[in-house]
């Protein structure tokens, strides 16, 4: 843990870039799996329960416009913070719902939080590779695929092991714990991002 707060940023960035794009398309798949959990537990029908996700889903991508500008505005780190503990905390809550209200807004939250991450967290990981910009992309690509394609075998064992609402918590848990080790870093004064930042990018695009 020393050595990753004493690399150059550069291979921060790159790390939690990469484990952001992870649990971006986890929390983006993971729905498909607990909703056929929730059909026997909830005893509603498929078609209902898988309806929660639409909001949420058409919120990634509408959401992705705002969520640019802010990391224009404010900066790439703060931004991501924002995504890890807002998509944290909503995967959280989501394990708590009682009902399909609840999960609806939940499941819209999870969706307007996962709407941060490409428009923020791509040209922060570019900004911040000196060599091999496209390789950086690829690996982190990779990192990607890995969330999608794991979130249906991580959530089928939680909800095997332990129950449905496992299946929301321990990820929702572990973003979140990456969402405050960012703004602890962002405190301490830990460098997140090079000395030219988003905001002076755009300003000299006259």
């Amino acid at each position: 843990m020393r050595n990753f707060f004493s690399k150059d940023h550069g291979q921060r960035v790159f790390v939690l870039a990469c484990v952001g794009h992870f649990f971006v398309h986890f929390c983006l798949a993971f729905y498909f799996v607990i909703v056929l959990s929730l059909e026997t537990v909830w005893s509603l029908p498929y078609h209902q329960l898988i309806g929660l996700w639409t909001l949420g889903s058409l919120m990634v991508g509408v959401f992705a416009v705002p969520a640019g500008a802010a990391a224009d505005r404010f900066g790439a780190p703060v931004t991501i913070s924002v995504f890890f503990t807002g998509l944290g905390l909503s995967t959280i809550l989501a394990g708590y719902s009682d009902s399909t209200y609840s999960l609806l807004i939940y499941l819209t939250a999870i969706g307007i939080f996962s709407a941060i991450y490409h428009p923020a967290a791509i040209p922060w990981l570019v900004r911040n590779s000196k060599y091999r910009k496209g390789k950086s992309l690829a690996i982190n690509g990779i990192f990607g695929s890995f969330g999608g394609a794991g979130a249906a075998g991580v959530s089928g064992f939680l909800i095997e092991a332990i129950g449905w609402r496992a299946a929301f918590l321990v990820p929702g848990i572990c973003i979140t714990l990456v969402g405050i080790v960012m703004f602890w870093m962002l405190f301490t004064g830990v460098t997140l991002d090079s000395a030219k930042d988003s905001s002076n990018d755009v300003s000299n695009k006259d």
